[in-house]
């Protein structure tokens, strides 16, 4: 009897029960060669010509599908900017005290908060059939927020409700403040549950004749009207407002979109000019769980022995619920997922559904190879195990998949990350800053360069405005294009912008970008400096660190006699100090500065690992913020563990962290830290070891992320879809692990040389050295030598400078210069702690470094 090939399906026929047939050419030759030729022509494809397949990796967490394990090869990220033009208002730390609120009782309440500290309470009073509301504005357009017509707006808040809803509202006044010229315009209306903070918002379109935007906040009852009387009662919570200007792509694609997606996409930002800071992706494959290792033990847990990385052994007490041996990953909302084991005495694993807020949601027992699928909202999922009668009990080899239970396998984890900033225009995304790949190293092309605003600088007082009631500063800029610059106050609040041709000065905190020059406006209440009084260089400077100018009790301005003051600005009380301030106020921010470059740059970034995903399934998650390795140092606590960013212990890490993803001892992975939130950590989460696993001799670096938020970007990229090009992509990949090897050994060359050694850089943007260009470190010195010649003066880079040779403040030196004609002039250069070094005013024939010594601090 005739049967078929297993792999190719070729006919085969049986000798004794089909002899005696005809033999059929077509059939039994012709079809089973064309089948051959077939199937060896299409290996021949797959190992002669390279398929990939262009995937991009959205925002937040995504399961993506690979055809066959592979590294991803990045394409392209693109820049972005927010701007909360409330600035530090928004996060509701503190009342603001030219807000105007009516028929409401205002109030800090450090309780209940979103983030931060604290969030802004407002309580209906008592009066009768009226409205009941607070504004994110004052009752004059001086304490209002600029806009134009045409513009597009997003007001946004996460909203808390108590015994009534709110109401998310706002409209425009013209220039003067006399006229509404939009009525109200009505947004979200909060009734949720009252356990958590709801996000809601309202956009507008600017319309004619408009100059201000007044947002408000607006108390209902529960029938849905803001006329009411009110109990005492009636009030909710607000935390993390914000106002976007938005483009108009992006105004018309907010129809399309939930709340909780316009919450993703512009997400809260505190204070200052935010870009796409330190974006990266990680994968996760094969099993959802990690090792026991990453689990936490609670207090219901009497012995723990961790045997092999996914099997443990566990004494519980009685009533050991919450108390149990668990982990928590990221889940995706409405995805089947399955739970499997080998070996579980307790029979079941408990998994808990918990929303974004961090409320749980619902829970449930999961047998072996069972299946669930996620609640609607969910972002976590608790996978719990203990014993509620006590006893000693096992558990091997669990396993979390997508869809169906599978084969045990361990979890596979891989990171691409990247420490840059990535910007662009603020009011409409043109001209995004794009990192990319090339050739195996990845690269910043920069368009936009953001500059912080100290008192550092070579700040020149400008002129007295309106009886001297505001003046105006300057600070000298080149390599810039004209009237491209957005800058925030110390409060983050956004300056007006003024026009370099046809502009005035007709009020405090205004801007002007010229081709060589900026300049700003400053009022006399914030300066301290009186009508007449003409400040000195080093008092400017004083100002840009934070300090206003007062006299001993306080008061402001100046009066222009006796004994100078000062004080952080806008600190009620009396003066702090009577020495002329040289640092940072404490508790104060910088103004910040973004400029469109005249020129593009193209620079190189730091990047850490691969990513890497597997065959099948995948769990991505897309983010900015990520720390890479950094240096911390440990502390011993009195209890004898030592401690990982911690306030009170002084371990905090340079940045609120988030989530600590991993520790490192030396260059390796240490897994046996434990993680744990608790009061006293710098943001969420602090690290401890027991004193018995703590290497004293080792150097420790934690990679984690920030707590703080930023605007996250699509990561376009492309996975081999068959064996040439996963043979490519591996030729590729060890080629790039050898260029990177040997950058390390230069760079270790480099830090192990002798102090006397000089290091020669490479040169950028046309500067070349004729005369031994060189710099060195002595300790913590930086030293340089010798001239650079006939390079670009301005914003762009002579050369940069590696870590371990940087500054941490901005570092301007004025420095002898010369033309081709020989004739000498006075220059200046600026070292920037992200180790440019440039040459910003000055003839270019020759810069003579000879005699700079700086402070090398990072």
């Amino acid at each position: 009897m005739a049967s078929n090939t297993e792999h190719l399906n070729l006919l085969k026929k049986d000798p004794v029960a089909d002899g005696n047939e005809y033999f059929n050419i077509e059939t039994m030759l012709n079809e089973n060669w064309d089948k051959i030729d077939e199937a060896v022509g299409n290996v021949q494809n797959r190992l002669n010509r390279s398929s990939t397949e262009f995937i991009t990796l959205q925002p937040g967490l995504q399961t993506i599908n690979a055809k066959r394990d592979a590294r991803f090869k990045l394409g392209e990220v693109r820049g972005r900017t927010l701007i909360n033009i409330l600035g530090s208002w928004g996060g509701c730390e503190s009342l603001n005290p030219r807000y105007f609120y009516n028929r409401v009782n205002a109030s800090i309440d450090t309780t209940i908060k979103k983030s931060g500290s604290a969030s802004l309470k407002v309580v209906a009073d008592t009066s009768t059939d009226t409205t009941h509301y607070y504004r994110f504005a004052g009752s004059v357009v001086e304490d209002c927020y600029r806009v134009s017509e045409g513009e597009y707006i997003l007001f946004g808040a996460w909203i808390k409700p108590q015994s009534a809803g709110a109401h998310m509202t706002l409209f425009f006044w013209n220039e003067t403040g006399t006229e509404n010229v939009s009525g109200i315009i009505g947004g979200s209306v909060i009734y949720d549950n009252p356990t958590k903070f709801t996000y809601g918002y309202v956009k507008a379109k600017v319309p004619p004749g408009a100059r201000y935007v007044v947002p408000r906040i607006a108390l209902v009852d529960q029938n849905g009207n803001e006329n009411f009387t009110g109990t005492g009662a009636e009030g909710c919570n607000i935390d993390e407002v914000s106002i976007y200007k938005l483009s108009e792509a992006e105004y018309a694609a907010l129809d399309g979109m939930t709340s909780e997606e316009i919450a993703d996409k512009y997400p809260f930002v505190s204070s200052g000019i935010v870009g796409v800071e330190n974006p990266y992706a990680i994968a996760t494959s094969g099993n959802l769980l990690p090792p026991f290792y990453e689990w936490t033990a609670g207090a219901g847990i009497t012995s723990l022995n961790i045997k092999e990385p996914y099997e443990v052994e566990a004494t519980f007490r009685a009533s050991s619920a919450g108390t149990a041996f668990q982990s928590i990953v990221s889940a995706i909302p409405e995805q089947e997922y399955a739970l499997s084991w080998d070996v579980n005495d307790r029979g079941t694993l408990w998994v808990g559904f918990i929303d974004r807020s961090g409320v749980q949601i619902t829970a449930a027992n999961i047998p072996n190879k069972g299946t669930f699928i996620t609640p609607q909202n969910t972002s976590k999922i608790t996978v719990a195990w203990y014993e509620p009668g006590g006893g000693t009990i096992k558990l091997k080899n669990p396993m979390l998949t997508f869809s169906e239970a599978k084969l045990f396998e361990s979890q596979r984890r891989s990171i691409l990350a990247f420490q840059t900033e990535l910007h662009a225009n603020p009011t409409d995304l043109s001209d995004p800053d794009v990192l990319f790949e090339w050739d195996g190293q990845y690269f910043k092309l920069m368009k936009w360069k953001k500059i912080v605003l100290n008192g550092s600088m070579d700040w020149t007082f400008g002129n007295n405005y309106s009886n001297g009631q505001y003046k105006s500063v300057n600070l000298p800029i080149s390599g810039q294009l004209k009237d491209s610059a957005s800058v925030t106050k110390f409060n983050g609040v956004l300056l007006e912008r003024r026009m370099a041709a046809g502009g005035i000065w007709d009020k405090a905190d205004m801007q002007l970008l010229s081709e060589n020059l900026f300049s700003l406006t400053i009022s006399i209440e914030e300066s301290g400096w009186g009508s007449s009084y003409t400040p000195s260089v080093d008092e400017i400077k004083a100002y840009f660190w934070g300090w206003t100018m007062c006299n001993q009790n306080g008061s402001v301005p100046y009066v222009g006699t006796g004994t100078k003051y000062w004080k952080t600005i806008n600190k009620p009380g009396v003066a702090d100090t009577s020495t002329l301030p040289t640092t940072q106020a404490p508790n104060r921010t910088s103004y910040q500065l973004l400029y469109r470059l005249a020129k593009e740059i193209v620079e190189p970034v730091t990047v850490e690992g691969c990513l890497t995903l597997a065959e099948g399934d995948n769990l991505v998650d897309v983010g900015t913020g990520i720390v890479l390795r950094e240096s911390v140092k440990p502390k011993q606590h009195t209890n004898t563990n030592w401690i990982i960013n911690n306030t009170g212990v002084g371990t905090s890490l340079s940045s609120k962290a988030a989530e600590i993803i991993a520790i490192y001892r030396d260059s390796g992975r240490d897994h046996k830290w434990i993680k744990e939130s608790v009061t006293g950590a710098w943001g969420t989460e602090q690290a401890y070891i027991f004193s018995a696993n703590y290497d004293q001799s080792a150097a420790y670096s934690v990679t984690y992320t920030k707590l703080d938020t930023f605007p996250i970007q699509p990561i376009s990229g492309s996975l081999a879809a068959n064996e040439k090009a996963q043979i490519n992509n591996l030729t590729t990949g060890v080629a790039e692990a050898l260029h990177r090897v040997s950058v390390i050994e230069q760079k270790k060359t480099e830090k192990d040389a002798p102090s006397l050694q000089w290091i020669t850089p490479t040169l950028l943007n046309g500067w070349t050295s004729n005369h031994g260009m060189g710099y060195k470190k002595i300790g913590s010195l930086l030293l340089f030598k010798g001239t650079i010649e006939g390079g670009s003066v301005g914003a762009l880079s002579a050369f940069i400078l590696p870590q371990g040779y940087r500054p941490k403040a901005n570092r301007s030196i004025g420095v002898l210069s010369r033309n081709t004609s020989q004739v000498y002039a006075q220059g200046r250069i600026t070292i920037y702690p992200s180790g440019e070094f440039t040459v910003d005013v000055g003839p270019n024939g020759t810069v003579f470094l000879d005699g700079i010594i700086i402070e090398a601090e990072q």
